[in-house]
């Protein structure tokens, strides 16, 4: 058997070793503090390297964002339960941040909400908007577009009305007699 011979260095790092345990036992919180601060430093370097390398290599870029899609599709159950903890964890905060948004932004949400509905009537309709009143043959006001009229009964679109005629419809109540009676009226008064 041959004995081991210890170099000053040895003994030295030795020491170090043994004292380092040793705090490492006495100071666990410290530790763990080190620790994470080091990986937070890490992770942001590890960022900042990936997203110059990636503006500079875009088959870099496209092969991370290959590697992220698979990695998520393979451990989509660790993902699912991730957000329903933080979900559970950060729910007043999370409810709050959306009650503020939507305070703040309440004309930009109303607004993508009434483009989304027009754009679904355009789908249905069975003709393009045209650009002068299907009934009096006026285009528009100003700043204005054609209203998208529908019976109000069963939903089915009628056509493109300017607003003057969209609003004497609403006022009769989409009654044929109401407007039979108005224009005999109006004969009879001698307004053609």
């Amino acid at each position: 058997m041959s004995e081991e011979i210890l170099t000053a260095d040895d003994a030295r790092r030795l020491r170090q070793r043994d004292y380092l345990r040793a705090w490492k036992a006495r100071n666990p919180e410290k530790v763990k503090e080190h620790a994470r601060t080091n990986r937070q430093r890490n992770a942001a370097q590890k960022r900042e390297y990936n997203r110059k390398y990636a503006n500079k290599n875009p088959q870099y870029r496209s092969h991370l964002a290959r590697y992220a899609k698979e990695y998520r599709r393979r451990n989509i159950e660790k993902f699912i339960e991730y957000n329903r903890m933080y979900n559970e964890v950060n729910r007043e905060a999370r409810l709050e941040y959306s009650r503020m948004y939507k305070e703040i932004n309440r004309e930009q949400i109303l607004l993508k909400k009434r483009l989304k509905e027009r754009a679904k009537r355009e789908a249905v309709a069975t003709r393009p908007r045209p650009d002068l009143c299907e009934v009096c043959g006026q285009p528009p006001n100003r700043g204005k577009s054609l209203h998208y009229d529908h019976c109000h009964m069963y939903g089915n679109f009628r056509g493109w009305l300017c607003g003057g005629c969209n609003v004497v419809l609403g006022i009769v109540q989409d009654n044929p007699k109401v407007l039979d009676a108005l224009a005999a009226y109006l004969r009879s008064h001698g307004d053609e």
